[in-house]
Order: structure tokens, then C-alpha cells, then sequence
């Protein structure tokens, strides 16, 4: 009985373990698949060129000194 019911979860543990090299490989296909048609569709390009707008330089300074005069307190 005690030799059954090891070699019964043997079987079943390597079931397990190919089932979930199985899952990881299509895991990995779907991921890359996904990396590759955002990449042709240029979904993580910034458009903008990472360059800020001048127009807002101004406000931008006067929240630095708001935020320097509250880190004073």
C-alpha cells in the first residue's frame, strides 16, 4: 500500500510539473507575442519627445518654490 500511494504521487506530481512548463511556455509566446505588436504600433512612444512645454515653465518654477517654502515648515 505504501509503495501505491507514492508512486501514485510521483505520477501526479510530474503531471502537475509538465502542466506547468506547459502553461509557462504559452505564457511566454502570449507576452512576447504582445511585446512585438506593441512595438509595431509604437504603443510606448512618447510623442511629445520627452521635451516639456515652455509655455508652462513658469508655473512649473512656482510650484518648486512652493513646494521648498512647504519642506521648510
Amino acid at each position: 500500500m505504501k509503495y501505491t500511494v507514492k508512486k501514485h504521487a510521483q505520477e501526479q506530481s510530474q503531471e502537475t510539473y509538465k502542466r506547468f512548463l506547459q502553461f509557462g511556455k504559452y505564457f511566454c509566446y502570449v507576452v512576447l507575442f504582445l511585446v512585438i505588436v506593441m512595438s509595431w504600433q509604437n504603443w510606448l512612444d512618447d510623442g511629445t519627445g520627452s521635451k516639456g512645454d515652455p509655455a508652462l515653465f513658469e508655473e512649473y518654477m512656482d510650484r518648486i518654490e512652493e513646494m521648498k517654502e512647504e519642506m521648510k515648515k
